[in-house]
């Protein structure tokens, strides 16, 4: 028996839910293994926490300031209550201090650690991104995927290079369950007339609608472009393998396309994405690889228009992007988890 497992995430509507979506892509892989997981989250994660509860993850509530000695040591003691034998921690409020009240609660403790500092006290760490080398598990081999991705791989790819030369391309829109820099809408804006897409924009749980996103979605359309608007959809996996190309955030989405090798575009909107996405971009992995907010528009306009309007460049994308990912990475950060609460296990009998 695996055992159970707490993974504590940060997320909310101004941090996103990319921490989350790691956690529920661990969460799946232990439950695969026969173990039980629940996930810890702070009290401001609002609705994100839906895209856990929607699948039957039980979340737990830590009623603390997000990254404090109350929040550590109210997540230790949640730990120790389901007997837990690991601790996963996913986020940047997290320092080195939360993480050593954990270990010295007697629990063992695995970091995700997206900027590969090593800094922070743990059994196990890991680093997902491209280019890792300092964690125990490093790099796209360990990118967390969840579960219903894997139901769809291998039809949608092969149906997206039947698709005759008429029907339009299909884009999906991607920055994140909450989208706080509204990106997407400044996405709509800039697409270029030619050639008119089909732009599916996904609306994460998180998002709060200030009407924005309605007033880009009209001006998209007003240049020739069908708009959809996937609100909190059921099936996030199923968008992205029938998709055709992808316009996103460089974060945990760009290792889900990945999967599916749909040719992306991949810009920056938080400082933890500039090195990862700049890499994938100069290594001809995606296009883009810049600041979204801050760049000329003109230079992003540029990078979707060659995703957009150029067929052998989508086709050399998707050949190049695809493996990067084969999606057993959370089965693998499950292996190591599982070996290291067996030591643990063992060495307390």
């Amino acid at each position: 028996m695996t055992g159970a497992l707490l993974l504590r995430a940060d997320a909310s509507p101004a941090v996103g839910a990319g921490h989350l979506a790691r956690a529920i892509a661990l969460a799946d892989a232990w439950r695969r293994r026969g173990g039980t997981a629940h996930i810890a989250v702070g009290p401001d994660a609002g609705a994100v926490t839906a895209l856990a509860e929607a699948r039957g993850i039980p979340v737990v509530a830590i009623d603390a300031a997000v990254g404090s000695a109350d929040d550590a040591a109210a997540t230790a003691a949640r730990a120790m209550a389901l007997r837990a034998g690991a601790c996963v921690i996913d986020g940047y409020r997290f320092d080195a201090d939360y993480c050593d009240a954990i270990r010295r609660a007697g629990l063992g403790v695995a970091v995700i650690d997206d900027f590969g500092r090593g800094d922070r006290p743990a059994d196990v760490t890991i680093d997902p991104n491209y280019g890792a080398t300092g964690a125990d598990l490093a790099g796209p081999r360990y990118a967390l995927l969840r579960g219903e991705f894997f139901a769809h791989v291998g039809g949608p790819r092969r149906a997206r290079g039947r698709r005759g030369r008429r029907r339009p391309l299909r884009v999906l829109i991607a920055f994140g369950g909450s989208d706080p820099t509204r990106s997407a809408a400044r996405v709509l804006r800039l697409l270029p007339p030619a050639p008119a897409v089909i732009a599916t924009v996904l609306v994460g749980p998180g998002y709060a609608d200030d009407g924005e996103l309605d007033a880009a979605a009209a001006c998209a359309t007003a240049s020739g472009h069908v708009v959809e608007l996937a609100r909190a959809p059921r099936d996030v996996a199923w968008l992205m393998a029938t998709a055709d190309a992808a316009i996103c955030a460089a974060g945990t989405v760009l290792w889900e396309l990945a999967y599916f090798g749909v040719p992306t575009a991949a810009f920056v909107i938080a400082g933890n994405q500039h090195e990862v996405a700049a890499a994938l971009a100069r290594d001809r992995y995606v296009l883009g690889g810049t600041w979204l907010l801050d760049a000329p528009a003109g230079d992003v306009a540029a990078a979707i228009a060659a995703l957009t309007g150029n067929a052998a460049v989508r086709r050399r994308l998707a050949r190049r992007f695809s493996e990067l990912v084969d999606g057993r990475g959370a089965d693998r950060v499950a292996d190591a988890l599982a070996k290291l609460v067996a030591a643990r296990t063992e060495a307390a009998a």
